[in-house]
């Protein structure tokens, strides 16, 4: 079989594969916060919207085999020392899943009362008077007009301060 130390090149060698796809994974959708597709195709996109879910499955599976060899006295000490810090990503990599897939979001009919494009956020008043400033990003700031006319807004709320949130969508109603 492997010595000790090939399995740790081999273990080593494959979480910075994993950690080098998250990488890549969180810069996409960075890029695609902003609909910079000339960097990253919109295919590209969808394929790697599937990287957390794929890397999950290929942690959980390595941990699966890891206990049942330690279970059957197959492995030894550092395996179950592995085994631990494998738990350990799969409880981050599915928290961050979680949190992603869970997020609450609003959709609500508002008029745009001001746009700063210094710190790339929109403030916008509900039907009922609420302001919320939302982070958007620059290619909305430079097409919502702030002069009354209302838009269906989708957005993400901030965790302590529902006053405050990140734009997912804006649609510009159609001017009769």
């Amino acid at each position: 079989m492997f010595t000790e130390r090939e399995k740790w090149y081999k273990r080593v060698i494959i979480l910075l594969a994993g950690l080098c796809l998250w990488i890549c994974y969180i810069f996409e959708q960075a890029l695609s916060r902003y609909a910079v597709y000339t960097v990253v195709s919109y295919n590209v996109h969808e394929i790697m919207s599937f990287i957390p879910f794929l890397l999950l499955g290929v942690t959980a599976v390595w941990l699966c085999y890891l206990v049942f060899s330690v279970l059957k006295k197959k492995g030894n000490s550092s395996d179950k020392i592995f085994a631990v810090f494998l738990l350990l990503i799969v409880i981050l990599q599915g928290s961050y899943i979680y949190n992603q897939t869970t997020a609450d979001g609003n959709t609500a009919v508002m008029t745009v009362k001001d746009v700063n494009e210094e710190s790339m956020e929109i403030t916008a008043e509900d039907r009922e008077g609420q302001l919320i400033t939302l982070k958007s990003p620059m290619l909305v700031n430079n097409l919502v007009e702030a002069d009354g006319k209302e838009y269906l807004i989708q957005y993400k709320p901030d965790k302590g301060d529902w006053r405050r949130g990140t734009l997912e969508m804006i649609y510009s109603f159609k001017e009769e």
